[in-house]
């Protein structure tokens, strides 16, 4: 039996580039924009995705809400103990200064 290796010469993505829960982040970011003056804990979110039928891993929510505070769409609120709590970042108008 002989086998035929091929090489492929596809560039490949950067090390340095992120390719996370993207759906997960999809849904996450879709629950806060729905409720924008909702802000959960890590374990909260994960509850809520549960309770939605999504059953993504613990760490898969996890990096998925900080990687969205990263980019800008979710604030981040460190509290007691702590923990973190996440919500969707409110943008700021000249009408609030």
């Amino acid at each position: 039996m002989r086998y035929t290796v091929e090489a492929d010469d596809a560039p490949r993505a950067s090390t340095s580039e992120w390719h996370g829960p993207t759906e997960c982040m999809a849904a996450i970011l879709q629950f806060f924009t729905e409720r924008p003056r909702v802000e959960l804990s890590k374990k909260a979110t994960r509850d809520q995705m549960r309770a939605l039928g999504l059953s993504y891993r613990n760490e898969t929510v996890s990096e998925a809400l900080e990687r969205l505070a990263i980019d800008g769409h979710l604030t981040v609120r460190t509290g007691p103990r702590g923990g973190r709590y996440f919500r969707l970042r409110q943008e700021v108008t000249d009408e609030e200064f």
